[in-house]
């Protein structure tokens, strides 16, 4: 329940009503019987490290969990300069400080989520390309762990 995907798919419903139907968001789980509202969602399990970097290169995260002791997804991302759509919590506003491709939501107000990904799909919100890394990031404890954890 705290990975929050319900958030995900009442965002992806709101776009709908808002008339887009031309964007696919893919999530890592397995559906289960008690998943709704899952059109414009593709369910593609466990996806291999490479896939998923390639996916950091070419799509936009969204990360809605709201509880986390720190989200890997979020560490991973952020070394490839995805755009990140991140519920606005502390662990992820801990992760992502300094990070100008960070755009964060309330986690339970799916309409903001559904507002920052109509910005990017309208390309309100364009991936920045960073050409330095501020000092504060460089001194950042999730800097440290990424180097360690993440084989970049």
């Amino acid at each position: 329940i705290y990975k929050n995907n319900d958030c995900i798919y009442k965002a992806s419903t709101i776009l709908r009503q808002r008339g887009y139907e031309d964007f696919t968001t893919k999530l890592t789980i397995q559906p289960d019987d008690n998943m709704r509202n899952t059109e414009n969602i593709v369910f593609s399990g466990y996806i291999k490290k490479e896939v998923v970097y390639s996916e950091y290169n070419s799509s936009t995260l969204v990360f809605p969990s709201y509880m986390e002791t720190v989200g890997l997804p979020l560490l991973e991302a952020r070394q490839f300069q995805t755009i990140i759509l991140a519920s606005d919590c502390p662990f992820s506003r801990e992760v992502l400080v300094n990070y100008e491709n960070a755009y964060f939501f309330n986690p339970f107000q799916p309409e903001e989520l559904a507002d920052l990904m109509e910005k990017v799909m309208n390309g309100q919100i364009k991936k920045r390309h960073l050409v330095h890394i501020a000092k504060s990031d460089k001194d950042n404890s999730w800097g440290r762990v990424v180097k360690e954890v993440v084989d970049i």
